[in-house]
């Protein structure tokens, strides 16, 4: 499968209140984000006119907010939503990250050909691990 890993590590700053006296603790979270298909998804972003700044900016630097299931759907997925409304993320299993992957190239072309399509637009399908 076309992915590409990152391993990261950053520092969390925590405020935590004991017995009424302040204290600040840090600790250091190692993390991996695996992209798959980034320039099938790298192209559709660019038909879409949606910039990588606004991108990363959008999903990466602000709080995400939801992290619950919603009530309509059936999957038990859950959704977040970036700070700006603009984009959904949603969990998928397996198989639905397996079927996107495997269509995502006839997706982009077909999405690209016909401008004004109905279908939803995908933007990414990453991998988190902590």
């Amino acid at each position: 499968q076309n992915a590409r890993k990152l391993v990261c590590t950053i520092s969390l700053n925590q405020r935590c209140m004991k017995k009424g006296q302040v204290t600040q603790q840090v600790r250091n979270v190692n993390f991996e984000v695996i992209h798959y298909r980034g320039k099938e998804f790298d192209r559709l972003r660019r038909l879409d006119s949606i910039s990588p700044e606004f991108f990363v900016q959008s999903m990466g630097i602000d709080p995400l907010s939801g992290g619950m299931t919603q009530a309509s759907g059936k999957s038990g997925s859950l959704f977040w939503f970036s700070k700006n409304k603009y984009f959904i993320m949603k969990t998928v299993n397996r198989a639905e990250q397996d079927f996107l992957s495997g269509l995502i190239s006839k997706y982009v072309d077909h999405l690209g050909s016909h401008e004004h399509s109905l279908l939803p637009h995908f933007y990414g399908s990453y991998r988190f691990r902590i």
